[in-house]
């Protein structure tokens, strides 16, 4: 069976909260608790919203990432593109 890759993770974990604006430490939270082995550098939303300077997941900048960032430390979690 295939590993899901962290961005699908995140997708997974976070498809309930579509819309909604949530902080780093929410977010966190909410994906180890679907996913509690997933390492703890690897869930870190600013690599899967628009361009940052920190390392990127291939989804960050175009329409399929998963969040922009409203602030720092908060996020909105954004509809995935079918």
């Amino acid at each position: 069976m295939k590993e899901i890759t962290n961005c699908e993770k995140f997708r997974i974990a976070l498809n309930p909260y579509i819309g909604q604006r949530l902080r780093t430490a929410r977010i966190k939270e909410i994906v180890w608790e679907l996913y509690p082995n997933m390492p703890r550098g690897s869930n870190v939303p600013s690599e899967h919203a628009g361009t940052t300077n920190e390392t990127q997941c291939s989804c960050a900048g175009t329409p399929r990432r998963i969040f922009d960032k409203v602030q720092h430390g908060e996020f909105m979690v954004l509809r995935f593109p079918d």
